[in-house]
């Protein structure tokens, strides 16, 4: 199976799948009784049900890998095209769509992660499409011909996905497990004869990735800025955080996670600081969403093996942080000040989690 027939299909799927959950979210839930309890249960599904499914998905891979984790990619696919194409009550519908949200992110993602070989430039194109995903199916209305349009894409995608299953199916050379010193380089963890000195190494950074993360979607959602009043600025700010994304997983790549990490969130602090002015206000976006591929590739190199539970565990990050948003108790922290102290602890924190990989010989 060719890496980058997968990685183009899944960073296409991503956008459609993201587009998809937001056109029926966005336009079949609103106005329903319960409303804001569908909703908070499409999130609990979407993102905190993606971590005892990694974990799952890990155990069922580790004993029979033969396609990896893109059957279930496959299983998110149709219940995603389902949650679109019938019509189900405003339950089932939350439960096909944030299940097969769930299924097809841990399912092309893990996958995605378990073949970068420690490398964030992957990841960043895969999760860059989402947010314009999910841009497109808020924006749009849900008209018959978006509907068959978003049905016949996410049929085919299904297809395609198929195709790419099949022909791997006698060949063991892009799914069989690699050795943990070939997959990650020199970043082994496991098997160590003082397991206490190791585990200092392996929890307080990923506790501190898992905060970042925490941290990024509530202060993602608390953006918001005074010169964002129309579907152009909308276009801009989405523009931002896929370009931001993508920027994040190279540079990680080139110059280094924590020389990465340290300059995007301190130059974003500085620009959050006057995100009044439109240019500032996008520049502090672009470079706040960098860190996005590095805490996911940073996660699993203290879990290599286990890339159901990395991204599980992060997107249980997400979903924590969209909690207080969603209970209210976020009003009136929309301030460039909250911006940048959030901003530059997210920085400590990153700076603490690379240098405890650093000093574990990663």
């Amino acid at each position: 199976m060719k890496k980058t027939g997968i990685l183009i299909w899944a960073c296409a799927t991503h956008f459609l799948v993201d587009f998809i959950c937001a056109l029926v979210i966005t336009h079949q839930i609103p106005g329903t009784r319960n409303w804001d309890l569908l909703l908070l249960a499409y999130n609990f599904l979407a993102f905190a049900g993606q971590l005892p499914l990694g974990v799952l998905l890990d155990l069922i891979c580790k004993k029979s890998g033969k396609w990896g984790y893109l059957p279930a990619a496959l299983l998110g696919c149709i219940l995603c095209a389902g949650a679109l194409i019938a019509g189900l009550s405003p339950w089932l519908l939350v439960l096909s769509a944030g299940l097969g949200n769930a299924l097809f992110h841990l399912g092309s993602g893990a996958d995605i992660l378990r073949d970068s070989r420690g490398k964030s430039r992957e990841s960043g194109l895969f999760v860059s499409t989402g947010a314009a995903g999910i841009f497109c199916g808020a924006l749009l209305d849900m008209t018959e011909g978006v509907r068959i349009a978003a049905a016949c894409a996410i049929l085919f995608s299904i297809l395609v996905l198929l195709s790419f299953l099949l022909s791997a199916k006698n060949n063991s050379e892009d799914h069989t497990e690699v050795s943990l010193e070939n997959q990650m380089g020199n970043t082994s963890v496991q098997g160590t004869a003082d397991w206490q000195a190791e585990s200092r190494h392996i929890l307080i950074p990923s506790f501190c990735l898992f905060l970042v993360v925490l941290l990024r979607s509530f202060e993602g959602m608390i953006f918001s800025f005074p010169w964002n009043e129309g579907i152009r600025d909308g276009v801009l700010l989405t523009c931002g955080i896929v370009l931001g994304k993508i920027t994040g997983g190279f540079a990680a790549d080139r110059f280094g996670s924590l020389r990465a990490s340290v300059v995007s969130l301190g130059c974003a602090a500085v620009f959050l600081a006057f995100s009044h002015i439109p240019i500032m206000g996008f520049l502090g976006v672009l470079l706040f969403n960098m860190t996005m591929p590095i805490t996911l590739t940073g996660l699993f190199r203290r879990f290599p093996g286990n890339p159901g539970l990395s991204f599980g565990l992060l997107t249980f990050a997400l979903y924590l942080g969209y909690l207080p948003v969603y209970a209210g108790m976020a009003e009136n922290l929309s301030r460039p000040a909250v911006y940048v102290f959030l901003t530059l602890l997210s920085l400590g924190l990153m700076a603490i989690s690379e240098k405890g990989e650093k000093s574990n010989g990663c």
